[in-house]
């Protein structure tokens, strides 16, 4: 750490963290450690903030990524869209008895190469069936069976709304969810509306 990183950064990544202004995997990232690692150096570094430095007291205590770990990472990352940095973690460690963090992972490959990972296709957003283009094109229409009221029936409310504004059209409460009590429903907001340019939704 003390090859890759100045000592002025890392103490304002420290002091960032320390003071809540970035998060415990931001920071593990900007710095390329573990969070462990991360807990560490932060207790080094408030008990000796004038006098921190990088380097750690016997000896590296995570050696470089070795060439083996490094062509598997080449040729694992670009197969998952997107990366899988848990199990690129857990095939390091069980292929190749490299232990890193899965945040490490990703800073590493973040770093290095990040041209290996592959960003999704940009897909046009779905419309939903309520989300029209124009006013009056859908209605939504639904009958809702509850007991609004304090009585011996359940009471039906019929319910219609537009699908582009979401504006109500209309609401009646009706003595039964029958065809014939929708068709009057239907009557009223025809007059009062006009008939929809697409088509009914329920």
């Amino acid at each position: 750490m003390a090859q890759r990183l100045t000592r002025p950064f890392l103490q304002h990544i420290l002091q960032l963290f320390n003071g809540g202004q970035i998060d415990r995997g931001e920071t593990a990232q900007h710095l390329q450690v573990s969070p462990a690692h991360l807990y560490r150096l932060r207790t080094r570094w408030l008990k000796q903030r004038s006098r921190f430095s990088a380097k750690l007291s016997g000896g590296n205590h995570w050696p470089d990524w070795p060439p083996a770990a490094i062509q598997f990472l080449k040729d694992f990352i670009p197969l998952q869209k997107p990366p899988n940095f848990q199990l690129a973690a857990d095939e390091l460690a069980a292929r190749l008895d490299f232990k890193r963090h899965r945040q490490s992972v990703a800073a590493f490959v973040q770093t290095h190469f990040p041209h290996l990972i592959r960003q999704p296709q940009s897909r046009p957003k779905v419309c939903r069936r309520w989300e029209r283009a124009r006013l009056n094109e859908l209605w939504q229409h639904d009958s809702s069976i509850h007991q609004w009221w304090p009585a011996h029936e359940k009471q039906t409310l019929l319910l219609t709304v537009d699908g582009h504004s979401r504006k109500l059209l209309g609401a009646v409460f009706v003595p039964t969810d029958t065809t014939w009590n929708h068709f009057e429903h239907f009557r009223r907001l025809f007059l009062q509306h006009g008939i929809p340019l697409g088509r009914l939704c329920r």
